[in-house]
């Protein structure tokens, strides 16, 4: 027998509430709620679990290579300060809304295109005079 999601999936679309949008019967909001609505109670804190523990050792991980990032570009007095700056981070991402959370990730997450940017017209001349050198190398080899 194929499984139908619930009417509750269409109807949340549908409905005035807050919490009604176009979201949850479109794209990956979809595939949630089905997911969410074809598990057991015992499926549901499976994923639960892991889901959490997947977040817990990003969040782990990222502070991590952060530290050691830090270090590494300012010593090793700039560590706790940017420890303190993690934490900070972390609770405001628990205690201000998604959206909010959201667009700012994404900002910061563009932010860090500039220095890549920069390098990149700093890098071009360079990468210019080895790609012809790496060409005239092939050319001599007569490949």
């Amino acid at each position: 027998m194929r499984y139908r999601a619930p009417a509750c999936s269409s109807t949340m679309a549908t409905s005035n509430r807050p919490w009604g949008s176009s979201a949850w019967t479109t794209g990956a909001g979809r595939i949630q709620v089905k997911l969410v609505a074809r598990s057991s109670g015992r499926g549901i804190t499976y994923k639960n679990t892991m889901a959490s523990l997947i977040l817990f050792s990003t969040i782990i991980g990222w502070s991590y290579y952060g530290d050691r990032s830090v270090e590494y570009l300012f010593g090793p007095r700039a560590v706790p300060v940017y420890r303190l700056l993690y934490v900070a981070a972390a609770y405001a991402a628990a205690v201000y809304s998604l959206r909010f959370v959201w667009n700012l990730s994404d900002l910061l997450n563009g932010l860090m295109a500039l220095p890549n940017l920069v390098g990149l017209l700093l890098l071009s001349g360079v990468v210019a005079g080895e790609t012809r050198a790496y060409f005239r190398r092939d050319a001599k080899r007569g490949n």
